[in-house]
């Protein structure tokens, strides 16, 4: 589904793998996607864990049941939407889209220091 729109995936089979994945190089993800239900350890349990490494990575999650996560629990692990199963492409993209979209800017690069201010000739220099 990632792949059709445009998208590079790397998949997982399980909540410990995908978290050993993003460990490995967390800048290569510009996004996660996750279930709330998976084998080894829950989305919550996986954002948890990936806040740990980067902070700042945005997160999408899956729920198949509207009781599998509250999104007041989801809001306050920062995830940035909730997608409800089955899964709708156009409603996907849109929250893809969104959640890139709502991403703190970088900082700016810190500026090259301003140049020296010429000085003044000495009397009776040219």
């Amino acid at each position: 589904m990632l792949k059709s729109l445009g998208y590079d995936p790397v998949g997982a089979g399980s909540g410990p793998e995908a978290y050993q994945f993003f460990e490995k190089t967390p800048t290569a993800f510009d996004l996660v996607v996750t279930s709330q239900v998976m084998h080894g350890m829950s989305g919550a349990e996986l954002v948890r864990k990936l806040r740990t490494v980067r902070a700042d990575v945005p997160v999408l999650m899956t729920v198949a049941y509207a009781d599998d996560i509250s999104p007041d629990d989801a809001k306050a692990l920062g995830v940035g939407e909730l997608i409800h199963k089955p899964i709708v492409m156009a409603q996907f993209a849109d929250a893809i889209r969104k959640t890139l979209d709502a991403r703190k800017p970088a900082p700016p690069p810190a500026s090259a220091p301003p140049a020296a201010a010429p000085q003044a000739t000495p009397p009776g220099v040219t």
